[in-house]
């Protein structure tokens, strides 16, 4: 699989498992401490800034 696409595979999943556990954690439905689910959310808005930096940096590359 091309690093383009593993790329927006990651994000596009990032994307939607956002919500998905941000609405878990607001409703109480994750069994874990307000703590844990607030670090799920930072890493994964970290993995998804991260691998959005790469798609762009890689974009200008090409396209220069």
């Amino acid at each position: 699989m091309s690093e383009s696409r593993s790329d927006t595979l990651v994000i596009a999943g990032g994307l939607l498992a956002w919500p998905s556990l941000f609405a878990a954690s607001a409703q109480g439905k994750l069994h874990v401490s307000g703590m844990v689910s607030d670090g799920l959310l930072a890493v994964l808005a970290a993995l998804i800034a991260y691998r959005l930096w790469r798609a762009c940096r890689r974009g200008g590359r090409n396209g220069a």
